[in-house]
C-alpha cells in the first residue's frame, strides 16, 4: 500500500514542487550551520591577523634601532676564521659520511676580494645516495655551519626505480680574512 501511495505521489504534478521545496530547506539548513558560523570564523581569524601584523609592525617601530657597524661586527663574528676553513671543510666530509653519503671528488676554491673583510671558498660536492639523506645532510650542515651558503642542488638518478641518485651541490663558505 505505502508503495503505491508513494508511485502514485510520483507522478503527482505537485511532485517536482514538493521536491524542490525539500531540496531548498536542506539547503538552507547547511547554509544557516555550516556556512554562517565558517564566514564568522574567517571573518574573526582576518581581524586577528591584521591585529597581530599591528601590534607586530609598532613593535619594530619602537624598537631602537641598533648601530650598523654593531651588526656588521656581530656579523663578522659569526663567520669562521680563515685558518679554521679547513676544519669546516672537514666537518663537511665527516657529516656527509655519517648521513650515508659517498662524496666522490669535491671541488674547493678560494676567492677572496682584495681589501676584503671576507674570503669566500667556492665548494662542489658530487654526492651519491638516497634523497631524503641528501636533504637531511643539506639541512644539517647550513643549520650548523653559520657562513655556509647554499647555491644549487641538482639530483639525477640512473632510472625511476633506482633507490640512489647522484647530487651536485653547490655551496660557498664565507669566512673572515686577515685572522
Amino acid at each position: 500500500m505505502i508503495a503505491w501511495r508513494l508511485r502514485r505521489a510520483a507522478r503527482s504534478p505537485l511532485a517536482p514542487a514538493l521536491l524542490a521545496l525539500a531540496l531548498l530547506g536542506v539547503d538552507a539548513g547547511f547554509y544557516f550551520t555550516r556556512l554562517e558560523p565558517a564566514k564568522a570564523r574567517a571573518s574573526a581569524l582576518a581581524q586577528d591577523l591584521m591585529q597581530r601584523r599591528a601590534d607586530s609592525a609598532a613593535t619594530r617601530r619602537a624598537a631602537p634601532d641598533e648601530n650598523p657597524q654593531a651588526e656588521l661586527a656581530r656579523f663578522y663574528s659569526m663567520l669562521a676564521p680563515a685558518p679554521s676553513v679547513q676544519d669546516v671543510l672537514d666537518r663537511l666530509h665527516s657529516a656527509a659520511a655519517d648521513a650515508g653519503l659517498a662524496v666522490q671528488q669535491a671541488e674547493y676554491r678560494p676567492a677572496s676580494e682584495p681589501g676584503g673583510r671576507l674570503l669566500r671558498h667556492e665548494i662542489v660536492l658530487p654526492l651519491r645516495g638516497r634523497y631524503p639523506e641528501i636533504r637531511r645532510y643539506l639541512s644539517q650542515v647550513t643549520r650548523e655551519m653559520p657562513g655556509l651558503t647554499l647555491d644549487s642542488v641538482s639530483i639525477q638518478r640512473a632510472n625511476i626505480a633506482a633507490e640512489t641518485g647522484e647530487a651536485q651541490v653547490r655551496m660557498t663558505l664565507f669566512a673572515q680574512a686577515g685572522r
